[in-house]
């Protein structure tokens, strides 16, 4: 089920789906933080930490909260 990420500015962890980038089953699939930019009928655009805007928009199924 889809829980509620948070607000913008909240720093967050992508599920990399590609299975082609991460071979071998014991791999960390969840990626680098990065912030919410903005939302949109649950889909999120995402920034890195270095500042650089992501294009495509990413589902929040794919998001979970990072906590440090």
């Amino acid at each position: 089920a889809w829980i509620n990420i948070g607000e913008i500015g909240k720093p967050v962890l992508m599920f990399q789906t590609q299975l082609g980038l991460m071979p071998g089953k014991l791999r960390f699939r969840w990626t680098e933080p990065f912030w919410i930019i903005d939302k949109f009928n649950g889909t999120f655009q995402l920034g890195t930490l270095a500042g650089d805007v992501l294009r495509k928009w990413v589902n929040g199924f794919r998001l979970k909260l990072y906590l440090s």
